[in-house]
């Protein structure tokens, strides 16, 4: 399983700092189908120079101007390309995850510590492994990260994988590759695109944005739901207040 993830941070309406490290998993084996099926969505919705050359980015599609001009046709039709996109992940039944943080210390999603990983990954990584076991019983689960830089990628990678080998929790989660990958969006990698659009769906969502609020009620349909005794539980999970 491909587990594709990306981060934002933004600031809501009410002024307070958040983060959304949200993804999306993929089967590999459906990997080059979906990249196919994107690639067509977008040349169908803005032409071939776009479909081969522009990465899909969630900042641009859903920027405010869209929804200010949404009776505009070149409008329209963005919002219409990301109504069919979210339905298309519903549709294929491809699971979505995300950690939304309003606490500012952790919300940046940095790796300062190599040898402490925030309670928003462990959160991240808790709910990936109880879907892999519950629906994908003796696969496992490869994260990829956007690349961002050197040095950011090197404290992310070491804290992740010192979670995953020298903890006994991070141990527990074997239906994870204990080591995270790293591939550029720019590279027209379909899951990064389909991950980014994702986070900017979940962070405009707690951000407070109402326009948003129409794409939310269709991808949240991709959060895996289960039950923990008498806890219900997502893939979605919301850090509200400093002591979480």
């Amino acid at each position: 399983m491909l587990v594709f993830l990306d981060e934002t941070t933004r600031t809501s309406e009410r002024g307070h700092s958040l983060g959304a490290l949200c993804g999306i998993a993929i089967p590999e084996q459906l990997f080059a189908d979906v990249t196919a099926d994107v690639y067509s969505m977008k040349y169908s919705s803005f032409g071939e120079a776009f479909a081969k050359e522009h990465e899909l980015k969630g900042s641009l599609l859903l920027k405010r101007k869209n929804f200010r001009e949404a009776d505009r046709p070149g409008a329209r039709a963005t919002l219409t390309f990301v109504t069919d996109l979210l339905r298309y992940i519903v549709r294929r039944q491809f699971v979505t995850f995300g950690v939304v943080c309003f606490n500012e210390a952790m919300a940046s999603f940095r790796c300062d510590d190599p040898h402490r990983l925030d309670v928003t990954y462990r959160a991240l990584f808790e709910r990936l492994d109880t879907y892999m076991r519950n629906a994908f019983p003796g696969r496992h689960a490869k994260i990829v990260f956007d690349d961002v830089d050197y040095g950011s990628n090197a404290a992310r990678s070491a804290a992740i994988a010192n979670f995953f080998n020298r903890t006994v929790i991070g141990r527990g989660y074997d239906t994870i590759i204990r080591t995270p990958f790293f591939a550029v969006s720019q590279a027209q990698n379909v899951g990064l695109e389909l991950a980014d659009v994702v986070t900017t769906v979940y962070g405009m969502r707690f951000q407070g944005n109402r326009s948003v609020v129409p794409f939310f009620q269709i991808l949240k349909r991709s959060l895996y739901v289960y039950q923990i005794g008498t806890q219900r539980l997502t893939t979605l999970k919301v850090f509200r207040n400093v002591g979480a």
